[in-house]
């Protein structure tokens, strides 16, 4: 190689690096520009209409700061329910059953007393298998 072909072939490695940076960036800023064919990533409403366009007629049916949410205001919630960080939570939300240890398939004392984290159960299974008491007392 000489030198002129050397500066050739360095001239056709660095020329098309700034081109086909300023494509890429205009490509990458072609879909977020206004009036894109795609809707994009994080879907932006202008209107309450849009968003029960959207949803089809789900909770989210109100368009605020650009994009849909379930309420604004209390009153936005249906009876019952208040509206909290734009969703609607009951007041009155119903506590989890607690699962009554006593209330399982034990076969005998010593299963249910296993299942048991207070008096009251081991009481309650005492009742439950009144024989089986009278045989550990017997041990």
């Amino acid at each position: 190689m000489n030198a002129r072909t050397s500066i050739f072939a360095r001239a056709l490695l660095v020329l098309p690096l700034p081109i086909a940076l300023a494509a890429a960036l205009v490509s990458a800023c072609a879909g977020s520009l206004p009036g894109s064919l795609e809707e994009g990533r994080f879907a932006t409403c202008e209107s309450n209409a849009d968003c029960t366009a959207r949803d089809a007629g789900t909770e989210a049916g109100i368009c605020w700061n650009l994009r849909c949410v379930q309420c604004l205001y209390d009153t936005d919630c249906a009876a019952g329910s208040y509206c909290a960080d734009n969703l609607c939570k009951t007041l009155d939300p119903k506590p989890a059953e607690e699962k009554d240890p006593t209330d399982q398939n034990a076969k005998n004392i010593d299963e249910c007393i296993k299942a048991c984290t207070d008096k009251e159960c081991i009481d309650t299974c005492n009742a439950r298998f009144p024989d089986a008491k009278k045989k550990r007392r017997g041990r």
